[in-house]
């Protein structure tokens, strides 16, 4: 019967050997030669086939010296070490530890070799799945703007639970006035027009009563809807009423820097008029906006097509296309004595350039024109009912710069901003009815006027901020009446100063002051404005752009 080291499992080699009926030949080495054997233990059996083979080498003959003799001669130790071995182990042991003979808790396995590993075809096929999945992953990922790819909507989690934020805008108010800013600001020379009671769309300027004012509570919805189309929309809430301010879909995958947005968003037309109000450095409009874009600015139903030109330096255009339902730059009534006009009835263009800066400094300049139909509705005799109608187009143009300095220190300390706007507004319109006056019929009237602001904010500590700003309306404020004479308005102007203190990235409070010198009908008129607002912000809230 064949028979093996005492001390070590039988190889594979051995059992070969077995089934070819050979035997091996033992003998029991020196002392000197036990001594000197490798530090491996157990060492290797080496034993002689007693039947030669061709194709099989035959090895030497066992000399592991007998299990019994060693457990008498080192009871705790077992084997022998090479000179090289006992140089290496500090101890200065002749011999290593004897094997433990519990069972391992955990054994060695890999994947690709089966060898000891009763387990190995379970866990192979087990494992190809999962290997093919690890290569197959990283091919989609590339694709994943294919046209050949057909993502699952499915796997975005963001479709079904979306970010939603509350944001509640109060302040206090006061001025000087006796008849109220909101109704200075609409009697403003070249700017204010009367409207008739009872219209579509109210016109008015966002004017605060004296006292508390809660100027809207914003709710905000937004997510990925798939790997195509993100949405957002925004209801503004106020004691009234309630708005839909936003309701915007936008695509992210198409190629080439291209994306597309539809539904009722606010124009990229200048810089600040795609803002928030909470986004403001300061708590109202500038003149400008205020007077010839209206409270809400240019937002309407439309679509935008925009373009991130593959330049070393920031490059975006975009164009768009209104229904022109605005409230004030692009009225549209369509009823009565005004001609109807299908939409889209609005264009605009935009083109934003940002070149390099070094460290953390930041430049954008800006461009925009817009041109469309406009129509106004006219009480002459105050009695409350329109009288007149005129029809016509107005349009656009401007340009605005945006510098931004972020400092390393922290909470805004040392943070600065510049940013100014300056736009001209032109509008030709048609005298199409007058009940008072029919003969006047058919006259026109050009209205030209144009207006800017320029603006600075300062971190002078951490958390606090102060800004100054300084507007001017109608440097140009003339009118050409039928007759070919010219009419001149003259400019009004206004200075503000604000401190705000933001305690973190969701609530702020804020002081500013204006002081005003109005052209109006009945002479100059000056205003002085105070406001401590106070804004917080609940839930999550997309950063806002440059």
């Amino acid at each position: 019967m064949p028979s093996t080291c005492a001390r070590r499992a039988r190889t594979p080699r051995m059992r070969i050997a077995e089934n070819l009926g050979m035997t091996t030949i033992r003998r029991r080495p020196s002392t000197t030669r036990r001594i000197a054997r490798s530090a491996s233990w157990p060492p290797r059996p080496r034993w002689r086939p007693l039947r030669s083979s061709s194709w099989f080498r035959s090895p030497r003959p066992c000399r592991c010296p007998p299990l019994r003799s060693l457990r008498r001669r080192f009871p705790r130790r077992a084997g022998c070490r090479s000179p090289a071995a006992r140089r290496l182990d500090p101890s200065g042991s002749r011999f290593p530890p004897a094997p433990s003979r519990r069972r391992p808790v955990v054994r060695s396995f890999h994947p690709f070799l089966p060898s000891g590993d009763p387990m190995f075809s379970k866990r192979y096929w087990l494992g190809l799945p999962l290997a093919a999945a690890l290569f197959v992953a990283p091919a989609r990922a590339q694709t994943a703007d294919s046209a050949a790819e057909t993502p699952d909507p499915f796997l975005n989690l963001k479709a079904f639970n979306p970010d939603v934020s509350a944001i509640v805008d109060m302040f206090y108010y006061d001025e000087n006035s006796d008849e109220g800013m909101g109704h200075v600001a609409g009697e403003i020379a070249g700017f204010g027009h009367a409207h008739a009671a009872g219209e579509g769309e109210e016109h008015h300027h966002h004017a605060a009563d004296k006292g508390f004012n809660l100027r809207h509570l914003e709710l905000q919805f937004s997510g990925t809807v798939d790997p195509y189309f993100k949405a957002t929309a925004i209801a503004a809430i106020d004691l009234d009423d309630a708005e839909m301010e936003v309701a915007e879909i936008e695509t992210t995958g198409l190629p080439f820097g291209l994306k597309v947005k539809g539904g009722k968003f606010f124009s990229d037309f200048g810089y600040l008029n795609a803002q928030h109000s909470h986004e403001w450095d300061f708590v109202d409009q500038p003149l400008i906006y205020q007077l010839a874009l209206g409270s809400h600015g240019l937002n309407d139903k439309g679509v935008q097509v925009s373009w991130l030109a593959p330049t070393p330096f920031y490059l975006l255009a975009g164009v768009e296309a209104f229904q022109g339902d605005n409230e004030q730059a692009f009225a549209y009534h369509g009823d009565g004595e005004l001609p109807e006009d299908d939409g889209p009835r609005v264009g605009v263009g935009w083109l934003k350039i940002g070149p390099n800066l070094p460290g953390n400094h930041g430049l954008q300049f800006g461009a925009f024109a817009a041109t469309g139909t406009h129509q106004e509705e006219h009480d002459g005799d105050g009695d409350g009912t329109t009288d007149h109608w005129l029809d016509g187009d107005t349009s656009f143009w401007g340009a605005d710069a945006v510098y931004k300095y972020n400092s390393p220190q922290s909470y805004g300390q040392g943070d600065f901003a510049l940013q100014a706007e300056y736009f001209s507004r032109k509008k030709d319109l048609d005298l199409v009815a007058h009940d008072l006056a029919p003969h006047l019929v058919g006259n026109s009237r050009i209205d030209e006027q144009d207006g800017y602001y320029v603006q600075a904010t300062y971190g002078f500590l951490p958390r606090w901020r102060a800004g100054l700003r300084w507007e001017q309306v109608g440097l140009t404020n003339e009118s050409e009446l039928p007759s070919g004479e010219t009419e001149d308005f003259g400019s009004s102007d206004r200075a503000s100063a604000m401190i705000d203190f933001t305690p973190s990235h969701f609530s702020r409070l804020r002081l500013q002051a204006n002081q005003g010198s109005y052209e109006t009908a009945e002479g100059t008129e000056d205003v002085t404005e105070v406001y401590v607002q106070w804004m917080v912000s609940l839930g999550a809230h997309g950063a806002h752009n440059f």
